[in-house]
């Protein structure tokens, strides 16, 4: 493996070190990590389009796996990696940036990142929007330093800045501040959040799965914002919240990796800064159902795409087919029974899969969201930490990983 001597080259300060197995590079690495909190970076040269420009590893056995795969979710094939004990103790407490030296830009991604509060932006004012925008303005304020809202309409526009400014608890010491946005200022941001949409049948439609509709036309719509995006070097998280999350992440991460010729260049967006937040609803929903028929659900998970692809997990280790089967079931006709009471479902969505996974975003704790595996943007538990993305990982059923490789299979069909 090749050592790279990152501080010689680019005058790096001593807490962001590259390791490698060379002793003298370890020699020096455990030194620091005798005196105090460091970043350790474990430095990858992985070609592949779609590999990540930077992931976290709690487990220093999850170094020896490909963790650009679905596979990658299961610890059973992990292979022992033998470090110092220092190095593995560091790994397990803080965690460690595996950094792309492959994708470009990849020497901006070497500063730790402190704690801060976000300024966020959304795009799109209609029933999803503003009731997700309500969740972050009453739940936001440990967070979210401001929020920028924009829609196409200026009086939407206008009416969600004077109501969401008279939110007050005066409890509260301080609420995220609400600003109109221009279309320029999108991207002046630390969290893009697209909930624009359109096509979304009527109640009363006889669609089943409504998600792929809106996949065509919502698909359109974001692209000019990937786009813009790419032209103004955003480095934030771009969070799709319209659906079909999945696809249209995908969709993002493509569009704003090709130049004006449509070829891809890797000059745009990191695979891991475009996040999907459409399986908080469905983890949620899962949740409902089990307890209203009685199953234990504590060690319940929900997998990939939140239509009718969803995988329920009972538990991923003593994975129950059949509990899990029906659960997935009632899951995913979840939003029907909403529909059949004479109502659009947007107000669990907006707020589980939307408000609340975002904010947790925002605090680095566990979420169901996006992530990208196998080349294709996919749901599962992942938090965002100052090392990275890291994606929870559990020993699998077999049949459970290989449902997850079978939707795979069916995500690639948008690639």
């Amino acid at each position: 493996m090749r050592v790279y001597d990152l501080k010689t080259a680019y005058g790096l300060s001593d807490h962001v070190l590259d390791i490698a197995f060379d002793e003298v590079a370890l020699s020096v690495l455990l030194e620091v990590l005798d005196n105090h909190r460091t970043q350790v970076v474990w430095l990858t040269d992985d070609t592949r389009q779609n590999a990540k420009g930077i992931q976290a590893i709690t487990n220093p056995d999850g170094l020896m796996r490909d963790m650009e795969t679905v596979g990658f979710l299961d610890t059973r094939s992990d292979e022992k990696c033998e470090l110092p004990e220092a190095l593995e103790k560091h790994i397990h407490e803080y965690g460690i940036s595996v950094i792309n030296v492959a994708r470009a830009g990849w020497i901006d991604l070497l500063s730790q990142a402190g704690s801060k509060k976000w300024k966020v932006n959304v795009l799109g004012l209609g029933d999803v929007g503003g009731t997700l925008l309500t969740g972050l303005r009453l739940l936001g304020h440990d967070v979210v330093e401001q929020i920028g809202i924009f829609d196409l309409d200026p009086k939407r526009k206008r009416r969600w800045m004077l109501e969401l400014s008279q939110i007050l608890d005066p409890n509260v010491a301080a609420y995220p501040k609400i600003v109109e946005l221009e279309m320029e200022a999108l991207f002046d941001c630390d969290m893009f959040v697209f909930c624009a949409s359109r096509s979304v049948p009527e109640v009363g439609s006889k669609i089943k799965d409504v998600r792929m509709v809106q996949y065509e036309s919502n698909a359109k719509i974001i692209e000019p914002y990937a786009k813009m995006a790419r032209n103004c070097g955003f480095e934030g998280v771009f969070a799709v919240v319209s659906d079909p999350v999945d696809q249209l992440c995908y969709k993002v991460y493509r569009s704003s990796n090709e130049d004006d010729a449509g070829i891809f260049d890797g000059l745009g967006l990191r695979p891991e800064q475009v996040r999907g937040y459409g399986l908080g609803v469905m983890f949620a929903r899962a949740s409902y159902y089990a307890d209203q028929y009685g199953v234990f659900f504590e060690k319940g998970r929900a997998f990939g795409p939140h239509g009718k692809e969803l995988i329920v997990a009972n538990d991923p280790q003593d994975y129950d087919p059949t509990v899990s089967r029906q659960l997935t079931k009632l899951t995913v006709e979840a939003n029907l029974e909403v529909r059949e009471a004479g109502y659009k479902p947007f107000i669990a969505p907006a707020l589980s899969s939307g408000a609340l996974s975002l904010l947790n975003t925002m605090r680095g704790t566990w979420n169901d969201s996006t992530v990208m595996l196998d080349g294709v943007y996919i749901g599962c538990r992942n938090r965002l930490t100052s090392e990275g993305v890291e994606v929870e990982r559990h020993e699998m059923s077999d049949l459970l990983v290989k449902k997850l490789e079978d939707v795979v299979e069916v995500l690639k069909a948008y690639v």
